[in-house]
């Protein structure tokens, strides 16, 4: 039994169907044999660790000088198998050379607040109301991080119970020009280290009324954090240039992205001020899989191959 195909299974990439693996030209039977072992399980086709497979991956890692942790079984194996794909995808079509790429798969972000709803009519939420009269939008002059830090734990820990969440299927977060910021130290509100980076929301989705509701998520996402989380940081880098937002939907086919982008459209004509800046935008597999010269930037891959639903608009 081959355990080393165990260290296939970190956090983002963790889950694999037999034809991934295939194509990875890894042998089929210690895929089987792990299964036996009870170190993989098998959902709808896609393998993922367990408990114990998690705990042999560490020292497998440790001894051939891997630092990915394991990763762990997702609420949707499914979807986690095909953004790991996409990752595998877009990481082939461009370089970012000058920059770092950082993908999450799965990863759980905090909205508020947590109605489920399909428009924006978590606006007229009267908590919703509260946290934006308490959290003015103040731009660089709330960048008093030691304030504003204490006021937003003392914020969150009062309204952990209205606190709901959002699951991007593929979350990339870029950093450009990386040494031009290595003399931040962080934030104590940025786990996931969202300033001084572009942030890409890859979610799977077909079809609009589905859009719509992860749409709404989407927004009070970007809201949270740029108003309480990281006032002052979430639009505007340390070297006061843009920190970009866009939430992009994936299809299969590039007909239907490009359709899915047209029905959109008239949705997003006006949202909440709040929610802004951000963009929307459609991207198919198909398309992603038809680029033949791999790009250097991101910004010259996604633009070239996306529909836009959103675009950013211009405000005081």
């Amino acid at each position: 039994m081959d355990e080393n195909l165990l260290l296939r299974f970190d956090s983002l990439h963790p889950c694999w169907t037999v034809e991934m693996l295939r194509r990875e030209n890894e042998d089929i039977s210690s895929l089987e044999e792990l299964q036996e072992a009870g170190l993989v399980a098998e959902k709808d086709g896609c393998f993922f660790l367990t408990e114990e497979g998690a705990a042999r991956f560490a020292p497998l890692a440790k001894a051939s000088y891997i630092e990915d942790a394991p990763g762990g079984r997702p609420e949707a194996p499914a979807k986690a198998a095909r953004a790991a794909e996409l990752m595998d995808l877009l990481n082939k079509k461009h370089a970012q050379r000058w920059g770092i790429k950082k993908y999450l798969n799965s990863q759980k972000l905090k909205i508020f607040p947590s109605d489920r709803c399909v428009d924006w009519s978590y606006t007229q939420n009267e908590a919703y109301q509260k946290m934006l009269e308490e959290f003015p939008t103040v731009g660089l002059k709330s960048r008093t991080t030691e304030r504003y830090a204490k006021k937003t734990a003392a914020w969150l820990a009062a309204n952990e119970k209205n606190m709901g969440g959002f699951t991007p299927d593929l979350l990339y977060i870029c950093y450009y020009d990386y040494i031009h910021y290595t003399d931040f130290k962080g934030h104590p509100h940025d786990p996931l280290r969202l300033i001084n980076a572009d942030r890409f929301l890859f979610v799977f989705c077909e079809e609009s009324a589905s859009a719509a509701r992860t749409a709404s998520e989407f927004f009070r996402w970007t809201t949270l954090e740029r108003r309480v989380m990281l006032p002052g940081y979430f639009d505007i880098d340390t070297q006061e240039q843009d920190s970009v937002c866009w939430l992009v939907f994936v299809t299969e086919k590039e007909e239907r992205a490009a359709e899915l982008a047209r029905e959109l459209a008239p949705l997003f004509t006006k949202i909440p001020q709040e929610a802004e800046p951000c963009e929307i935008w459609t991207i198919s597999f198909e398309a992603l899989q038809n680029v033949t010269e791999k790009r250097e930037l991101i910004w010259e891959l996604l633009p070239q191959t996306a529909h836009a639903a959103k675009r950013m608009t211009a405000f005081a």
